[in-house]
This record gives structure tokens, sequence and C-alpha cells, in this order.
């Protein structure tokens, strides 16, 4: 088989393989879904959903605050996004404080915000161009290892939207 045969063959499974994927569907949550759903920190979304069993870094309380217990340090986490020019940004600061006797403590805030929102009224005539969403949230965790393989560990957390100058905790 030559070169050409070959790409040529690869072609066409390639051209059949999407012709058997399936149609994209839209998100059924009828946008009700928080924007804070998806966790944070680095190590943990390049794992997705596996980090829930593996969560031991400062991002633990998010995904699974029981792993405060296996934190082995001292760490401190954050990130700034400001995602592709749209006026939508994403700050997420995490501390975690270890302790082999007492277990581990972490606080968490993340802050998620909008502008350029169109405001409109009931004839659906534009009244304001620069409306602000914005969405805050401050965790603080608990975790502590009781056997090995075994941690218990919870969180309180902090909540408060605003929207257009009207805002609720």
């Amino acid at each position: 088989m030559n070169q050409r045969t070959g790409l040529l063959a690869i072609g066409w499974v390639l051209w059949l393989a999407s012709g058997l994927a399936g149609p994209a569907g839209a998100a059924e949550d009828g946008g009700t879904r928080s924007v804070f759903a998806e966790g944070a920190g680095n190590r943990a979304l390049a794992l997705g959903g596996a980090f829930v069993a593996v969560a031991d870094d400062a991002s633990s309380p998010l995904w699974n605050p029981a792993g405060l217990g296996w934190v082995p340090r001292r760490e401190f986490q954050a990130s700034r996004t400001s995602l592709y020019g749209l006026g939508f940004t994403e700050e997420y600061a995490s501390l975690a404080l270890p302790s082999w006797r007492l277990g581990g403590a972490a606080i968490i805030f993340r802050h998620f915000g909008v502008d350029g929102i169109e405001g409109r009224d009931d004839r659906n005539v534009i009244t304001d161009s620069d409306l602000s969403d914005s969405q805050t949230v401050v965790t603080l965790s608990y975790g502590r290892s009781v056997a090995p393989g075994w941690s218990l560990g919870g969180s309180l957390k902090w909540r408060r939207q605003s929207l257009a100058g009207a805002s609720a905790g």
C-alpha cells in the first residue's frame, strides 16, 4: 500500500465515523445550572470527575471535603480567567492548612462576573446596555483522616449574587 492509498483509506474511515456521530444537543438545565457547578484547580479540572476519589490538594473541598484529611502540606492555589474577551471573568483562590493531629481546614473564594448585559422592558425595548451580574461563593471546609483509607469532611458555604443592582445572599 503506498502513501496516497493509505491517506485515502484514513480519510474514508474518518468520513464514515463522522456520519455515525449523533447530533449535538444543548444542556437540559434550561440555564439554571450554577456557574460554580464545575470545580476548580488545575489538577482537578484535568482529571475531571475522577478527582473526587483522589482529592488531596487545596481544591479538594470543591470536589470532596474529606480529602482535606490527606493534604500533606500547606497549599495555596489561585487563578484568574477572562473568558474570550466577552466580559466574563472568573477568580478562584484556595488556602489549605493541614494538621496531622487536627485534620485539615481550607477557605476558598470564587467569583464569577459578566458585564455588558442588555436590560429590556416588557415591550422588548432596550432600557440599559451595560448591566452586570456577579456571583461570589466563600467556602469553609474541614476534613480529617479517621482510618487508613477513610476520611470525613464537610463544608459551609456563603453565596451572594448581584444582578443589575439587586442582590441576595
